[in-house]
């Protein structure tokens, strides 16, 4: 941070926090008798919203009249007037404040490949101000002047490397750097010149790892792992799931740490815990409904960086034994479906036997026509309804729920057994058909037998026919 000596009675002090104090050598005696006779005040030539800065930064010291700016920043350089007002007359001071972030190194910026970052310009952009951004110090890349209608972005670096990835934000000057790759990682540099002086600003564009993918088991504990061994005391902390709001937040400087667990469909409902040191967030008892991409930001005035995990839950197998004939609800586990969704379930290894899509359900029965009008999908939450279950609807189920951020599996096994009337039945025929089978086999005995006897006795007929003609002979 540069500072410019403004006069000999009043001087700055560089605080290790990043503050300025500008102090009056007169005694408090001289600038200060009564509320009604003294009034002390700042002006300033860039800020006019003075009354909610002054809230948060500005510290006045009402018996000497000293002015601290804590906290300094790119956007505070500027013409400060100090008026000391009293009996017997007044007196203005007049001081000037410059920063240069350069002494105070880079801020970092850490992003994963193939995401987009923001560089903030962190000004108030003024009509006549132009802004200038540089990449690795040689590369114009990005002109905005307000006043002269230009907004410019210069993707012609020789190799192409931003060809179609730099976007400038017309209101802020904030420059938006998408899919980035190793190739334009490094330096970056903003230069917001306004009248006489330049605010200047560097960040420093790392690659981090690649998407963390994370595949686990319903009902355990996952630890989404921020990589930050112990948080800064202005660090702020924010977790995101999907493109939603935020699910836990950690503001160190205001020493609040949340998690908003209370979410309209209740997912995470007392299962977060963030950890106050490191930023590390915790899911207990997982479910398959928290399978989703998760976002991690941590900001502060020295570095950014940005974490996103890839939560796969895997369901357990859900195992139901039922009668035959009751009606079975499979479970999707979904509150509510997104209208982004795709539900697909298939039985064993079968084709889809059942569909919901952006624009319409089908019931496609299996080949053997085996549940042929007995399914009933709910619109709400995927849910497979079974009527009249039989026994042939033994077997696995495949739940697929899919969007284009993540997919939820389920898998059940229904077994069918035979209802109780039909238990009661099975014995009764079964000793029908025994009683059947044994007068059968009794009948048939007695027919042999019967038999037997009848061509027995024809044969002793004949026997007795051929005796009787051979005594006829001899006579």
């Amino acid at each position: 941070m540069q500072i410019s000596t403004f006069n000999f009675r009043f001087l700055f002090y560089r605080f290790s926090h990043l503050s300025c104090e500008c102090k009056c050598s007169c005694t408090s005696t001289n600038i200060y008798c009564t509320s009604s006779q003294v009034h002390i005040y700042v002006l300033s030539s860039f800020a006019t919203d003075l009354p909610s800065y002054s809230r948060d930064r500005l510290k006045l010291d009402t018996q000497t009249g000293d002015l601290k700016i804590t906290n300094i920043k790119t956007t505070d350089p500027g013409e400060y007037k100090l008026k000391i007002r009293n009996t017997r007359g007044s007196s203005v001071k007049t001081f000037s404040v410059s920063v240069d972030s350069r002494s105070d190194g880079v801020t970092v910026v850490s992003v994963t490949e193939g995401d987009s970052v923001v560089l903030h310009a962190d000004a108030e952009i003024l009509e006549d101000d132009e802004i200038l951004w540089r990449f690795r110090e040689k590369y114009v890349i990005a002109k905005m002047k307000k006043d002269e209608h230009i907004f410019s972005t210069y993707d012609y670096v020789p190799d192409g490397r931003f060809r179609h990835r730099l976007h400038l934000n017309h209101q802020t000057g904030n420059l938006i750097i998408s899919d980035i790759r190793s190739k334009t990682s490094g330096l970056y540099e903003v230069d917001v010149k306004r009248g006489t002086h330049t605010i200047h600003k560097s960040f420093n564009v790392t690659i981090t790892d690649r998407l963390n993918r994370l595949p686990v088991k319903e009902g355990v504990t996952v630890i989404l792992e921020s990589g930050v061994t112990e948080l800064d005391g202005d660090d702020l902390v924010r977790w995101r799931f999907e493109h939603e709001d935020i699910i836990a937040e950690i503001n160190k400087t205001a020493g609040n740490f949340s998690t908003y667990d209370d979410d309209p469909d209740g997912r995470f409902r007392g299962r977060l815990k963030l950890d106050d040191q490191t930023g590390s967030l915790t899911i207990t008892n997982t479910r398959t409904t928290d399978s989703g991409l998760y976002h991690l930001d941590i900001t502060s005035v020295r570095h950014i960086i940005f974490r996103k995990f890839y939560l796969s839950v895997c369901g357990k197998l859900h195992r139901l034994s039922v009668k035959e004939g009751v009606t079975v609800t499979l479970e999707a586990g979904v509150t509510k479906l997104d209208r982004n969704y795709l539900v697909r379930w298939r039985f064993e290894h079968e084709d889809v036997l059942a569909e919901i899509s952006k624009t319409s359900s089908t019931y496609d029965d299996v080949p053997d026509g085996r549940f042929r009008d007995r399914l009933k999908l709910d619109h709400q939450t995927g849910s497979l309804t079974i009527t009249n279950i039989r026994t042939t609807d033994s077997g696995l189920y495949h739940l697929d729920i899919t969007s284009n951020r993540h997919t939820i599996s389920r898998k059940f096994v229904i077994s069918v057994s035979c209802s109780d009337n039909v238990t009661e039945i099975v014995p009764t025929a079964v000793a029908a058909v025994l009683g059947v089978l044994l007068a059968a086999a009794v009948a048939g005995v007695i027919y042999y037998r019967h038999r037997s006897i009848i061509l027995a006795n024809k044969e002793k007929e004949r026997r007795r026919g051929g005796k009787e003609v051979r005594n006829i002979i001899q006579v």
